[in-house]
């Protein structure tokens, strides 16, 4: 809570590199193990990355990289670019994921689909307690891809997959396992209302609104709250469509959402 001067910091910090250069990396190590330990993980993996700890940013990243899907998304693909960077020449799987991030924030859907096959060699070297969480991972990047495509069969398919694998690790440290439950049950909705089985789409999107309830996942939420509003005008339901709609819309002003992917649907 204190702050120096611009000017005073970096001359501080001239000095250090001056004066005490070998002790950079273990300062920006203490940081980021502080900043993990205060729940700021993106942070954390900035300051692991200007340490050299490519692994320990690694690790970091698996325990929040489904924040992809949050209104967190901006801040933790710039927080892993200079990881991402690193694929084209130093490839393992803590590098593909951050590009993978890179790529979805993007919207570089066959970039995204090449990288996630490339990913999957290297998901043996993810330390035990942390590959289940990368093994959902590359399955979401997957069904990013294919809801892009458009393939309702295969987005339904993907959708139980990542849900049993959510369920089969219930009981481990699966990290942000409500998230992830959450945005495949969104999207096992949207596959069966592409598929045109509304009934189970409403019931897909209604157990999204259950995992994905509370104040850390807004904007995923404004997702399923698009859906449910197209779901509404295909069935006649006009006036609850329009309401449901304009109370989403009213947030996203609010939070200044308009260009996020998720809230396009309650146009």
């Amino acid at each position: 809570w204190v702050a120096y001067h611009p000017l005073l910091r970096d001359l501080v910090r001239h000095r250090l590199t001056l004066e005490r250069s070998t002790m950079v990396p273990l300062l920006n190590r203490r940081v980021a193990d502080w900043l993990g330990e205060q729940g700021e993980p993106i942070g954390s993996i900035r300051y692991a990355i200007r340490a050299g700890d490519w692994a320990g940013a690694g690790r970091t990243l698996l325990t929040c990289a489904p924040r992809i899907l949050s209104a967190d998304a901006s801040a933790l693909a710039a927080a892993v670019e200079p990881m991402a960077r690193r694929a084209a020449t130093h490839p393992g799987l803590y590098e593909l994921i951050a590009a993978n991030i890179v790529h979805l924030q993007r919207q570089e859907f066959t970039a995204l689909q090449r990288n996630s096959v490339d990913s999957r060699q290297y998901l043996d070297s993810a330390p035990p307690d942390l590959r289940p969480t990368a093994a959902v991972l590359l399955d979401l990047f997957d069904l990013a891809h294919c809801r892009m495509s458009g393939d309702g069969e295969r987005l339904i398919r993907l959708s139980l997959d990542i849900r049993a694998t959510v369920w089969e690790n219930r009981h481990s440290q699966l990290h942000l396992a409500r998230t992830i439950d959450g945005a495949a049950s969104t999207n096992l909705g949207v596959g069966q209302l592409w598929t045109g089985d509304e009934p189970a789409a409403q019931e897909s999107f209604m157990d999204s609104e259950r995992q994905l309830a509370g104040p850390d996942s807004e904007l995923p939420q404004l997702g399923v709250a698009a859906y449910r509003s197209i779901l509404d005008a295909m069935v006649g339901r006009f006036s609850r469509a329009e309401r449901q709609a304009r109370q989403g819309l009213d947030l996203v002003e609010r939070r200044g959402w308009a260009a996020e992917t998720q809230v396009l649907g309650l146009y």
